[in-house]
């Protein structure tokens, strides 16, 4: 007797453990599931090898691109550091054995860059980052969406409490309607200015649109705008509205005084550029969401202010 009460003991205890397991597993499952990763979650990204484009126009060869790894749920970095650089004219990039205690991470690019508007190399130099969850992922781009929307998604983490998931999307969508674009695209890092397709082509507006002025040999300094449309849109997703007149103001300009169309000739005359998506578009349509009006009426009921 005295035998068979311990081995239902040892049963009972056994149920338990395992019971306890299965409440474990399941509550780390919907945790996962919905955006969130563990403090110490382990080894999260092992030996990973990840290329991408880095792009305002393309960085030049030689620039310094790193990778650092970041806290999911509270956007601290762990200092975790790889880096690379950009291998070509063409802005690419590959940083090889990422190994992360956290799928996300964070990528960051400085150098020159292609000015589209001059054809040639920037004069002044510009860093941008992407935010992005490697989990199976070994491509990431850098670009002018991943800088807008990277100060957004670590408010939305931190103040907000938001997913990682969640922010991502909600910073996305913020930085689109910023510039009147609406539409259900890739995610920022899978976007490139030379690929086809709408999302590609409003990137590409978007890095124009950064850049115009109503005298095309002034050299805009294109830091100091991205870092100042970054913060707006970091609070709140939206612009102050003096600075979105001002960019219509350039941009309709620039449609009307020959710039837009010296840019695609520029860029299309590339060697390794096959198809330029029609970023036109999205540049008048900028223009007519914040006016209301057409290109030209903008510009000509505008213009005493120039």
């Amino acid at each position: 007797m005295k035998y068979g009460r311990n081995e239902t003991l040892l049963k009972d205890f056994m149920f338990f453990l395992v019971l306890a397991s299965m409440v474990i597993f399941i509550a780390c499952f919907d945790y996962k599931a919905a955006g969130g990763v563990a403090d110490n979650a382990g080894q999260a990204i092992r030996n990973l090898n990840v290329a991408g484009v880095s792009q305002k126009g393309p960085f030049v060869k030689g620039s310094p691109v790193s990778v650092q790894g970041i806290n999911c749920r509270t956007m601290k970095l762990t200092g975790e550091n790889f880096d690379g650089f950009v291998n070509s004219g063409k802005g690419d990039f590959d940083v090889r054995g990422i190994t992360l205690s956290s799928p996300c991470a964070l990528f960051g690019v400085t150098g020159y860059y292609l000015n589209e508007i001059t054809g040639k190399p920037s004069s002044e130099m510009v860093t941008l980052h992407a935010i992005t969850d490697l989990s199976g992922r070994k491509n990431v781009n850098i670009n002018l969406f991943t800088q807008l929307e990277y100060e957004r998604v670590m408010h939305l983490v931190t103040e907000k409490k938001l997913s990682f998931a969640e922010a991502k999307k909600l910073a996305e969508k913020d930085v689109l309607a910023a510039f009147g674009v609406e539409g259900e695209f890739a995610l920022s890092e899978d976007l490139d200015v030379f690929g086809t397709g709408d999302g590609n082509a409003a990137l590409l507006a978007v890095s124009v649109l950064v850049q115009v002025t109503f005298d095309s040999k002034n050299v805009v300094d294109v830091a100091e705008r991205v870092s100042e449309l970054s913060s707006m849109i970091a609070k709140n997703g939206k612009w102050n509205e003096e600075v979105k007149n001002d960019i219509a103001n350039w941009a309709s300009f620039a449609m009307l005084n020959g710039q837009i169309d010296s840019i695609r000739k520029k860029l299309e005359g590339l060697d390794y550029v096959g198809e330029v998506p029609a970023f036109e578009n999205v540049v008048e349509k900028f223009v007519k969401v914040v006016s209301g009006k057409p290109v030209r009426s903008f510009f000509m009921d505008d213009r005493d202010a120039f």
